[in-house]
């Protein structure tokens, strides 16, 4: 897919998601190597229950609105297993030409959507007693689809679809506020592989 659409090139990126993926891994730190007493003091409402949200995202690298839902259960230690999907509406690009002397013009038109499956795992970190942080990393497939359309003066339009599928990684961090019975989630996430871009999500969801 990075072939057909140059603007999927994220190098500022992937240097991004280094810096994020050290943060991850010191606050997973915290969680996971830690004494008991320490880790009582940062139990978090969601220990020892399955959160489910849904709401609106918007993505960087021509990814624009979208929507996404994520699921999963957190265990009696603290560690969150789950999974997520977001669609991702995406951009239509449009190029003009009009040769030089006649009425002839030539439109190209470039449509681009994606979606993404993915695994998670993170750490509940109770920060409050209605706060939980959730530093995460996920695993899964993404899915970018390209429809190319071009229109010459006179002529019906010729298109074709372009559709790419591989292996996806993101990390990031979800923010949960409990106000039952729903919770008010925000978050950010940065997905590396054949469709790259920083993700932001607002959600509503709940806990049981």
């Amino acid at each position: 897919m990075k072939r057909l659409i140059d603007a999927m090139l994220c190098p500022l990126c992937r240097r991004s998601a280094l810096r994020m993926l050290l943060l991850v891994g010191m606050l997973l730190s915290t969680g996971f190597i830690q004494s008991p007493a320490g880790a009582q003091s940062l139990r978090g409402f969601t220990w020892n229950d399955a959160t489910v949200s849904g709401g609106l995202r918007f993505g960087t690298e021509d990814l624009n609105l979208g929507f996404g839902a994520r699921g999963g259960y957190t265990l009696s230690q603290g560690i969150y297993l789950g999974g997520a999907f977001d669609y991702m509406f995406g951009d239509t690009t449009t190029r003009t030409i009009t040769e030089t002397g006649t009425n002839t013009m030539l439109r190209n038109e470039a449509d681009f959507d994606a979606w993404f499956l993915m695994f998670e795992g993170g750490y509940d970190l109770g920060l409050a007693p209605r706060f939980v942080l959730r530093p995460m990393a996920g695993l899964g497939l993404s899915h970018g689809a390209v429809e190319f359309c071009s229109t010459v003066t006179g002529f019906d339009p010729e298109c074709r679809d372009e559709t790419d599928e591989n292996g996806a990684f993101h990390i990031g961090a979800i923010a949960i506020y409990d106000l039952r019975p729903i919770t008010l989630n925000g978050g950010l996430r940065i997905f590396i592989g054949d469709v790259d871009g920083l993700v932001l999500g607002a959600s509503v969801g709940g806990s049981f």
